[in-house]
């Protein structure tokens, strides 16, 4: 499962893993909210077939404070 803003790009790795042997589909999204990955998680288990082993979100905002004065912790949930 491949997903991104740019629908280009995503097909050009999608295109990639298949050339290696391997299969992948392409979900155009932007994850910046909780919400939309979230929404990304839903259809990426519904694709495949109700099972997905890890999810990762690495998109959106970093805090524009140092870390050890950020209140936001690792285990807090994403914010819509």
């Amino acid at each position: 499962m491949v997903s991104g803003r740019d629908e280009e790009k995503g097909d050009a790795v999608v295109a990639a893993i298949a050339e290696a042997g391997g299969a992948a589909t392409f979900i155009p999204t932007d994850t910046a909210t909780g919400v939309a990955a979230r929404e990304l998680a839903a259809k990426a288990t519904e694709a495949l077939g109700g099972h997905v082993d890890i999810v990762v979100n690495n998109a959106g905002s970093f805090p524009s404070v140092p870390l050890r004065r950020s209140t936001r912790r690792p285990s807090t949930p994403p914010t819509s």
